[in-house]
């Protein structure tokens, strides 16, 4: 029996290795030149730096941890929350020492307070974010950290904040736990290790997926069919939503309105390396919040994992939304906004910018929950229709927006052909 993988990012090659695992053939199709989808590392001078998916978010129990062991590939601390505590504020110019203990006191005091589990169903990132600070003073220190909690919300749910559905935030934090981690040399060699020995057929984009009553083809753009008896469909959501793949038939209306409820967030990067370390002397890693620039918001110091002085631009939501189309002109901006805070800013060594959003065959970030829209319509994505089945971080009910919910949700699917074939 034959399935095919359309998708060669995490849950595709997860898929795919299930299903070759226990004696099905399998052809894995892909319609960009790469393995990993958005788990991707591109060259940055002399160094390879994650320009997708980079952290193993609470690695305790998580199966990316156990995949990395099967591998034997190591891994580091980074930890984000660790981190954060050492990252420098500015708004014109730095914050002194006292008004940014202020500040993150603040910030404390709200994460302390945060509280889903009491939001309603319609309430969202920036109703809790309001219900906090409108009965507090509206002095500087209060407004700063207000721009520092918003700009975790955007950053951490690729949206605006009144269109993040504080739910969101019961679903994420279950099952694992653990500071985060990166795996040493980034994601992509854990794509690699997974992609070996799979039948692989890159740039080759689909366009049609059409269901016979034995079997489905599939078609690409330049008309050529492979027929399978079951096919994974691994896009995602951006792709889903694009209607980039046209299926025959449709899908049945509950997969389509999860579809269209559901939200998918933008989320960009842009990587400068340079020959020294300009910013700061010390030897924590760390980074940086420019409080009052409206797009470059959130800097990391990656020095540490690139093995050069290496800063990265996190840009997400509305921010990433109003990014200029090139890479060359976000390398531009963001360097702007570098020296708007600061005396001097040498050009970079090497410098890289994605732009997510307007790949055709990603369509931006990850998934998230609008406000008042339940999450179970993720478990409705989840099921098959006719001989076929969808998979991806879209379709993992509480790990959406995760790597590993799209590798466990590979397996998920691949289980499924299994059961259908079995029935």
């Amino acid at each position: 029996m034959k399935a095919i993988i359309v998708g060669a990012g995490i849950a595709g090659l997860s898929a795919a290795r299930h299903l070759k695992a226990r004696g099905l053939e399998v052809l894995v199709v892909e319609a960009s030149p790469f393995v990993g989808g958005r788990v991707r590392s591109a060259p940055v001078g002399e160094s390879l730096v994650g320009v997708g998916a980079t952290w193993i978010h609470q690695p305790n129990g998580n199966p990316i941890t156990e995949l990395c062991d099967e591998f034997g590939l190591d891994r580091t601390k980074f930890d984000l929350g660790d981190l954060s505590a050492f990252q420098q504020l500015h708004d014109n110019t730095l914050l002194d020492d006292a008004s940014s203990a202020l500040v993150r006191a603040i910030e404390d005091d709200f994460w302390k307070q945060f509280n889903p589990d009491g939001a309603e169903s319609g309430e969202s990132a920036a109703d809790l974010m309001s219900g906090y600070f409108d009965a507090r003073p509206k002095d500087i220190v209060h407004r700063r950290a207000r721009a520092l909690i918003l700009n975790a919300f955007e950053t951490e749910l690729c949206a605006p904040a009144h269109l993040i559905g504080a739910s969101n935030f019961l679903a994420q934090t279950r099952l694992y736990d653990g500071g985060d981690e990166v795996i040493v040399g980034g994601y992509s060699t854990l794509v690699d290790c997974m992609a070996a020995g799979l039948a692989l057929r890159l740039s080759w984009p689909v366009a049609r997926i059409s269901q016979k009553s034995s079997c489905v083809e599939v078609i690409g753009i330049d008309d050529i069919v492979e027929t399978a008896a079951y096919v994974i469909v691994t896009v995602p959501l951006g792709v889903l939503k694009a209607q980039a793949i046209r299926f025959e038939p449709a899908p049945p209306d509950p997969i389509s309105f999860a579809v269209d409820q559901l939200g998918f967030g933008v989320f960009e990067k842009v990587v400068l390396q340079f020959k020294e370390r300009w910013w700061t002397t010390q030897p924590t890693p760390n980074g940086m919040h420019l409080l009052n620039d409206t797009t470059f918001r959130y800097w990391l110091d990656i020095s540490h994992l690139a093995r050069f002085p290496t800063l990265v631009a996190h840009v997400a939501g509305p921010p990433a939304e109003n990014l200029s189309p090139t890479p060359a002109s976000r390398i531009s901006e963001a360097l702007t906004a570098l020296r708007s805070h600061f005396d001097v800013v040498p050009a970079p060594s090497a410098a890289v910018a994605t732009t997510w959003q307007s790949d055709p065959w990603t369509r931006g970030g990850y998934t998230r929950l609008p406000p008042g829209v339940d999450g179970n319509l993720i478990d409705d994505l989840a099921q098959p229709f006719g001989r076929v089945v969808l998979a991806g971080e879209h379709t993992s009910r509480w790990r959406y927006g995760y790597v590993d919910g799209a590798l466990e949700s590979g397996i998920r699917a691949a289980k499924q052909v299994i059961g259908l074939a079995a029935s």
